[in-house]
């Protein structure tokens, strides 16, 4: 899951280095396909954005699908996931932690604040 718009806002975004030095700890199996479930980009940084990260991929030759759905649509396929990278949004938070599927999930490791404490869904949660 990919949060951007109003996190580019407010400076709360990944960047996009941080899930590409997750990518580079092969974390992903050659037989697996990466879902990239975003909001559609409008604006030059998040197409930017987007394209560096689809860009590594295909470089990488990992297989991936771009899905810009409703949210409701977004959050059911990143529940369904057995491996899921998690942003920092409450919306993939609450995917991992309702999946009866999920194996192993990644998450922004960031600074705690009183609004923020909940950083492992799941016992299988790895910071990154």
């Amino acid at each position: 899951h990919v949060r951007l718009e109003d996190f580019v806002t407010h400076n709360l975004f990944l960047n996009v280095e941080r899930i590409i030095n997750l990518l580079d700890k092969n974390i992903i199996k050659e037989t697996e396909t990466l879902c990239i479930v975003c909001k559609k980009p409008i604006t030059d940084f998040e197409n930017n954005y987007i394209k560096q990260l689809t860009n590594y991929l295909s470089n990488k030759k990992i297989g991936f699908f771009l899905e810009h759905n409703d949210t409701i649509t977004d959050y059911y396929i990143m529940k369904e996931a057995e491996l899921f990278i998690c942003s920092k949004s409450t919306l993939s938070w609450c995917a991992a932690f309702f999946s009866d599927k999920i194996q192993k999930c990644y998450i922004p490791d960031y600074i705690e604040t009183p609004n923020s404490t909940c950083k492992y869904p799941i016992d299988n949660t790895e910071l990154y």
